[in-house]
C-alpha cells in the first residue's frame, strides 16, 4: 500500500529525496525517511501543541470523507420520481417481443426481478392488472387468430403454392410452411406454420 501523502503531519517537515530524510520545520531535527508514523512520533514527543492541531485536522478530514461516503450511499438508495413516455400497448408489445423476437421464455414475466422493474410502470399507467405469462400467451393467441383471418381473406379464391423451408435462429432449428400467391401482379408469401426441429437439419 502506498504512503498517505495527504497526512497533515507532513506539512511540518521538508523532505529531501536525495538522502531520504525529513527535516522538522519547527526544530530542524533530521528524521530518516518520510514515514508519517515516524514524523508523528517526533511531533508527539517534541511538539505536543502542534501535534494536537494535526490530530484535529486528521479527525476533520476523516469525518468529511465519512460524510461524503454516506451521501454517495444515500444517493444510490434514494427513490426518484421520473417521467417516461410509454403506453399500455407499448409495454405489452415490448413484453411480447421478449418472447417472440428475443427468444426469452414466457416464465420471465413471472420472475420477481422482472416484476419489480415493470411494477412502477404498470402503476404509473393505471393498469388494473400486471403482465403475467398467461396474459402474454392469451394476447399472442388473439393476435395469431387475427393473422390467420387476414391470411385466409388474402388467399380466398386464389391459386396458391406451398413452400417448405428450414431455418435456424437463436441456436434453434425450425421447419416453416409458407404459402405463395399472386395479387396485383406481385408474388406474396405468408407463413402458415412453424415447427421446432429436435435434430439438426441439412440441405439434403
Amino acid at each position: 500500500m502506498g504512503r498517505n501523502k495527504c497526512n497533515p503531519v507532513r506539512s511540518c517537515f521538508a523532505y529531501d529525496k536525495t538522502d531520504d530524510t525529513s527535516v522538522c520545520k519547527l526544530c530542524n531535527v533530521k528524521i530518516q525517511d518520510n514515514h508519517a508514523t515516524n514524523l508523528m512520533k517526533h511531533c508527539k514527543a517534541s511538539h505536543p501543541k502542534e501535534m494536537h492541531e494535526i490530530t484535529e485536522k486528521q479527525e476533520t478530514a476523516s469525518s468529511s470523507n465519512s460524510k461524503n461516503t454516506t451521501v454517495k450511499q444515500r444517493k444510490l438508495e434514494d427513490l426518484y420520481n421520473i417521467k417516461i413516455s410509454t403506453s399500455e400497448i407499448l409495454l405489452t408489445n415490448a413484453c411480447t417481443e421478449l418472447v417472440t423476437v428475443n427468444g426469452r421464455p414466457f416464465s420471465i414475466m413471472d420472475d420477481s426481478g422482472f416484476g419489480k422493474i415493470i411494477e412502477p410502470i404498470i402503476k404509473g399507467l393505471g393498469m388494473k392488472t400486471g403482465l403475467s405469462s398467461e396474459q402474454i400467451k392469451s394476447l399472442m393467441s388473439n393476435e395469431a387468430q387475427l393473422i390467420r383471418k387476414n391470411i385466409s381473406d388474402c388467399v380466398k379464391d386464389k391459386l396458391i403454392s406451398l413452400k417448405v423451408d428450414a431455418v435456424t435462429r437463436l441456436d434453434c432449428s425450425f421447419l416453416g410452411i409458407n404459402i405463395q400467391f399472386v395479387e396485383n401482379s406481385k408474388i406474396h408469401l405468408k407463413t402458415i406454420g412453424l415447427v421446432e426441429l429436435k435434430e439438426s437439419h441439412t440441405g439434403n
